[in-house]
């Protein structure tokens, strides 16, 4: 007889009988990748907890202390327009010029270099009973330009004409405008 080994069969029966359930819950892999899954999924919520918490209230206070530097500015912004409208809507000229409509005498009430120079102004309307330009403009240069349409509009809304709102922010087109109106006596 020749010195051949004899092949040896080995039965793997035992574990391909398993059910999958049981054959996967045996492989190591997959109690690493499930302990992976639940270290990031705690390491998120954790994070998420105390991360969140930290930036919302940051976010509030930033937006907060800008509010106020807002409010401040318009608030200083507020009392000269106001102060500057109260006392010159008083005299006769505004009164004559809106009344006659005359753009040269608006002009001349409210000359627009001095009305940019010395009170910052970058632009003086006026306006008639039923919300007409009838002078002023936007400030540029020496003069008055036109005032943009939707600036108009936005001017003759009821809460504007009829004193409802004396002062606020008009937003017009793309532009938004601080304003305050008082009646020309």
């Amino acid at each position: 007889m020749s010195a051949c080994p004899r092949p040896t069969i080995v039965t793997m029966r035992h574990r391909q009988h398993r059910p999958l359930a049981i054959r996967v819950l045996a492989n190591e892999y997959v109690w690493v990748g499930a302990a992976f899954v639940v270290a990031v999924l705690a390491a998120y919520l954790v994070l998420q907890s105390v991360t969140t918490s930290s930036f919302d209230r940051l976010e509030r206070q930033n937006a907060s202390s800008q509010a106020d530097r807002i409010r401040t500015s318009l608030g200083y912004e507020v009392s000269l327009i106001k102060n500057f409208v109260l006392t010159n809507a008083q005299w006769n000229d505004p009164y004559t010029a809106i009344v006659s409509r005359d753009r040269a005498g608006a002009a001349a009430a409210f000359p627009p270099q001095e009305m940019r120079s010395t009170f910052g102004f970058g632009s003086v309307v006026l306006l008639d009973h039923s919300g007409h330009v009838v002078g002023g403009g936007l400030i540029a240069g020496g003069g008055y330009r036109p005032v943009p349409a939707a600036l108009a509009a936005a001017l003759a809304k009821p809460a504007v004409l009829g004193q409802k709102t004396p002062c606020g922010v008009l937003a017009a087109g793309a532009a938004h405008y601080l304003y305050f109106s008082a009646p020309a006596f």
